[in-house]
């Protein structure tokens, strides 16, 4: 599902799940800060996210207002981010518009939440990347659990306050200590850390965690790379309670084992964005539930030391490198969470191939 750029691709997005809706929100397709907590509010209305350059209402978003007979609007981010011109645009169609945003990414999360009454949970995640808040989205939605942001240290005193006040009993930090410190985290009710040592790794842990509450008649894939394809694909989701999995370059393994647990349900498997944004071959191997190898190349010195890692688990090093390296190799692979290498060759016999 993919179109000549961010905006063609939303709307085709868009051409997937509505054939009319009263309601839609726009948010910008240039900056990720206030789009992220934006899902959860287009579930509450049953409505699209669309995306707009800064100043001017993109032709395919609007298109898009036109055919689904949209009538009212919910531009999340201030004029700096999506300008009073396409405001004005808009309600020269004949839609009414309501802007939600605050001052920073924070407080623009904090009043989408408030648009969400009453909601038993919340979603907690950094502000300053997309990829948590993209993994988490479909799930806030469903659910109808506002997704916070903030810092790594510690939550807004706005945001306290709203918590304070509110009579959610379950929270969700998504991402690990190092972009959502446990400070904040003990500051939260019934809270439960889902995260990763990288950002499919959080992925993952989201994808299992709430394994059993998805349905697996679609499951969507986006690159956890860039934020619109997944941004628009989010409420897409939501709506048929699906799984949204991130790739980069290729599937992460943790995510890939997820993909395996669940493989058997999976019935429509959904691409998000071309073929540049989510390679063929990545596609393939989510299709069949398998792995390529994974190659890595380790610079020892002498060349490179490479490692092989094949879809069964199994690791293989070639050229350890001379002695003065080992360390950098022990790292590399402790790194990778690799403890035991099954197979040790190498391709020359000298001491500068065969290490320690």
């Amino acid at each position: 599902m993919s179109g000549t750029n961010r905006y063609e691709t939303g709307a085709k997005i868009v051409q997937e799940g509505w054939t009319t809706s009263d309601y839609a929100v726009i948010a910008s397709g240039e900056g990720f800060a206030d789009a992220l907590c934006a899902a959860p509010l287009a579930k509450k209305y049953n409505a699209p996210i669309l995306l707009t350059g800064k100043n001017s209402l993109d032709s395919n978003t609007e298109i898009q207002l036109l055919t689904l007979k949209v009538k009212n609007v919910f531009i999340v981010g201030g004029p700096g981010v999506v300008s009073d011109n396409i405001k004005s645009r808009l309600e020269s169609m004949g839609i009414a518009t309501t802007r939600i945003y605050g001052q920073n990414r924070f407080e623009t999360s904090l009043q989408v939440a408030k648009n969400l009454e009453n909601a038993s949970g919340v979603v907690v995640t950094n502000g300053f990347g997309f990829a948590d808040a993209l993994s988490i989205a479909p799930v806030a939605a469903q659910k109808g659990m506002p997704i916070l942001l903030t810092d790594k240290d510690d939550l807004s005193s706005p945001i306290k306050e709203f918590l304070s006040s509110s009579s959610y009993t379950q929270s969700y930090i998504v991402g690990g200590s190092g972009v959502v410190s446990d400070k904040i985290a003990s500051q939260l009710k019934g809270n439960t850390r889902l995260g990763g040592s990288s950002r499919y790794g959080t992925n993952a842990a989201v994808l299992n965690h709430f394994a059993d509450e998805f349905s697996y008649d679609k499951v969507y894939v986006a690159s956890g790379q860039n934020y619109p394809d997944a941004l628009s694909g989010s409420a897409l989701a939501s709506a048929s309670k699906s799984p949204l999995i991130l790739v980069g370059t290729s599937v992460d393994t943790s995510v890939m084992a997820s993909i395996k647990a669940k493989h058997d349900n999976y019935k429509d498997i959904v691409l998000l964005g071309g073929s540049s944004v989510v390679p063929d071959t990545l596609a393939n191997n989510i299709v069949t539930g398998k792995e390529d190898l994974k190659v890595s190349f380790i610079d020892v010195g002498q060349g490179d030391s490479i490692l092989i890692q094949t879809p069964n688990g199994k690791n293989m090093l070639i050229d350890a490198g001379p002695t003065e390296a080992s360390s950098t190799v022990t790292s590399y692979l402790s790194g990778l969470g690799i403890t035991q290498l099954d197979v040790i060759a190498g391709s020359h016999p000298h001491e500068d191939h065969l290490g320690a």
